[in-house]
């Protein structure tokens, strides 16, 4: 059996291939890039919703994020009109949930 082996740069074109595939369809969609999953102190609850794909240092200086809130986040966004035709990093930094998502 052949081993399939990607660069980080080939896998990274593809995932941005995908998204562009998603956008050009003309179906609603949200993506969500999430931080690292799981790396959360306890007092990191509030979500940061962030645009540009900016953090790429590749560990989990970039952003972190609890599997439980990309969970509520992507439930979330099946419901709300805000989502809507949106691409966004999610990840959490310290201080409290916040009660609306959408603002």
């Amino acid at each position: 059996m052949a081993r399939l082996e990607y660069s980080l740069t080939e896998v990274q074109d593809w995932k941005r291939r995908s998204e562009r595939l998603v956008r050009a369809s003309g179906l609603p969609y949200t993506i969500v890039r999430p931080g690292w999953f799981d790396y959360n102190r306890p007092d990191e609850h509030r979500l940061l919703f962030l645009q540009g794909d900016s953090r790429q240092a590749g560990n989990s200086s970039d952003g972190v994020i609890a599997r439980r809130q990309i969970a509520e986040v992507l439930v979330h966004s099946l419901i709300s009109n805000h989502a809507i035709r949106k691409t966004f990093e999610l990840v959490a930094t310290k201080g409290p949930a916040q009660a609306d998502l959408d603002a």
